[in-house]
């Protein structure tokens, strides 16, 4: 939780147009977190990040997003779209989301997917590459509390 503080104050500062600190917390969050966290990204209130996260620079999360550990997030090659994850979703372990995509509101990512398309709201993709195994979920009443760290929130 502390790396999303350090995020916080880097992006604070980014926005404002002061110019070591956001650097600084870039560096400080790469060397504490082993996680590459541009400053430039827009990651809403309520998400939780962990170690081993990988963002690209342009891509959008929304609020109360879960991210496991050794989450990639990035574009692909040719292409100037990047993700985007909309509010209230659950990237499990190793997953990597890559290209112009949308992960839809309340959706659930398996361990270890790779997702290229779009995933619609409220559904749980799984696989190489990730399809819909589950659609129409409520992450909140499918999951127990243990499994989603801020389910509370």
């Amino acid at each position: 939780m502390i790396s999303f503080k350090l995020y916080r104050v880097g992006r604070w500062c980014y926005e404002r147009g002061i110019p070591i600190v956001p650097k600084s917390a870039h560096y400080l969050i790469r060397l504490l977190y082993h996680s590459i966290i541009p400053m430039s990204v827009e990651i809403g209130e309520g998400t939780s990040l962990s170690m081993g996260l990988v963002l690209h620079e342009r891509c959008r999360i929304g609020k109360n997003v879960v991210f496991a550990h050794q989450v990639t997030v990035g574009g692909q090659s040719g292409r100037y779209a990047v993700p985007v994850i909309e509010d209230n979703c659950y990237i499990g372990p190793g997953a990597k989301v890559l290209g112009p995509i949308r992960i839809g509101e309340g959706s659930l990512v398996g361990a270890n997917a790779v997702v290229i398309n779009d995933v619609p709201p409220r559904s749980v993709v799984a696989g190489v590459p990730a399809r819909v195994i589950r659609s129409d979920v409520n992450i909140k009443e499918a999951y127990s509390g243990e499994e989603l760290p801020n389910s509370h929130q």
